[in-house]
């Protein structure tokens, strides 16, 4: 995993990469509509927003963004957290990309793309 977070470093160009007993956080460059950063979360196999998008997106219209979007990006949303499984998408930094994008689509209202 190491080696993937440098890679993710080179890449991606995160703000900070932040590792914790149990998971890494990366801070994005992406932003939201208020300008806060994204930061997406790396546990295990598992690439997340922790539930960050859910307190940026409408409530009534999560649902219905994630379910049109959840297969396409190959992202599944339980409760209110937005996670990618690196077995389905092996790629780490188009998971964290991803996550990002769908965290900034959502606070924006869904926006067309």
């Amino acid at each position: 995993m190491a080696e993937e977070i440098a890679d993710i470093m080179k890449s991606l160009k995160p703000v900070k990469v932040v590792k914790e007993a149990d998971f890494t956080a990366i801070i994005t460059p992406f932003t939201y509509p208020d300008g806060d950063l994204i930061t997406v979360y790396i546990q295990g196999n598992t690439v997340s927003d922790f539930g960050e998008a859910y307190s940026y997106c409408d409530p009534e219209k999560f649902d219905r963004l994630f379910s049109d979007i959840s297969s396409l990006l190959k992202i599944r949303v339980e409760g209110s957290v937005l996670k990618a499984d690196l077995k389905d998408l092996p790629d780490l930094i188009e998971a964290c990309i991803l996550i990002s994008w769908a965290e900034s689509w959502c606070s924006k209202g869904g926006a067309q793309w």
